[in-house]
């Protein structure tokens, strides 16, 4: 289970890049964490590490956060000023999707499966579908303006040898039908993608950013120097961000130390990686605050697909 928490006083960094941007600043903005005054959070005593199930950021730049016992949302504005706080019993934290002035936030927790829909000003909900399945839905994304599920097959007892689905509704609750990923992506894209972090002789493990301009955005953490003593134990970690075009053919690369970006949260939720605005936000915690890190792209990746 992920959770995580925040609370407000912003700070800009200029942070070096690695590789090809080394000419970039990154702003970054960095928020105490607090259950009661701003931005909600978990700690785990089993993990000894902080949660924060739902991270969003929209079109004006706000940031989102979702976590809390009962679950709390609380919106940001870039200044760090807070424009809405709000607690729910209808849901658990969750991700969540912001758009179109409306937050969208699945609950698959306990096979509630129940998509609640609120007002991005206020926080009031608009309107609650339960129980959209009756499968069980082991992981979710937002993917666009639809919410990918991989559930368990329709109709079968679980069991070990139980195969696993992935269906695509909207944000309205409405069922597409079935995809073959997670990120209803093209299958040769991500072969592209395997095949070239294969070829470096890395692990091939890697979670989709967003779509830009016909272009897509992953990102793989690198691992780096093993110590005998820790934590941590590798130092020099690093992110490495990867742009293809659709095929999956033309890649074009670029690097971030781990150290610049922060801490991750536990279990290095995908969730709290978004492209929006043409930015990438990122989330992460130094020390006892939350720190948003602002990637544009077009500092990041210099160099564009077009000129390889």
């Amino acid at each position: 289970m992920q959770r995580l928490f925040f609370v407000i006083s912003l700070t800009l960094y200029a942070i070096p890049l690695l590789g090809q941007t080394n000419k970039g600043q990154f702003a970054q903005i960095e928020i105490s964490l607090s259950n009661s005054k701003s931005v909600p959070y978990y700690y785990s005593n089993e993990y000894k590490d902080y949660f924060i199930e739902g991270f969003d950021v929209d079109s004006s730049g706000n940031l989102y956060f979702l976590d809390g016992k009962p679950a709390t949302l609380v919106k940001i504005s870039p200044e760090k000023k807070v424009l809405f706080r709000k607690t729910y019993t209808q849901f658990l934290p969750s991700r969540i999707k912001v758009e179109s002035g409306k937050v969208f936030i699945f609950d698959n927790k306990y096979g509630k499966n129940t998509l609640t829909i609120l007002d991005s000003e206020d926080g009031k909900v608009i309107v609650q579908h339960p129980q959209l399945l009756k499968n069980v839905v082991n992981s979710f994304c937002y993917v666009d303006s639809f919410i990918v599920m991989k559930v368990f097959n329709y109709g079968e007892p679980i069991t070990i040898k139980t195969e696993t689905v992935f269906l695509k509704y909207t944000l309205n609750g409405e069922f597409r039908g079935q995809v073959k990923n997670s990120n209803d992506l093209p299958s040769s894209l991500l072969k592209g993608v395997t095949d070239h972090l294969k070829s470096e002789r890395t692990f091939p493990d890697f979670w989709f950013i967003g779509e830009s301009d016909n272009s897509y955005i992953f990102c793989h953490w690198v691992l780096g120097k093993h110590v005998k003593k820790g934590p941590p134990y590798f130092v020099d970690n690093k992110y490495e961000f990867l742009l293809s075009d659709k095929t999956g053919e033309k890649i074009v690369e670029a690097w971030i130390p781990e150290k610049e970006l922060g801490k991750s949260f536990a279990e290095h939720p995908e969730e709290h990686w978004k492209l929006r605005n043409k930015n990438i936000y990122v989330l992460t915690r130094k020390n006892k605050n939350a720190l948003i890190t602002i990637i544009p792209i077009s500092k990041l990746f210099d160099n564009s697909l077009e000129h390889q």
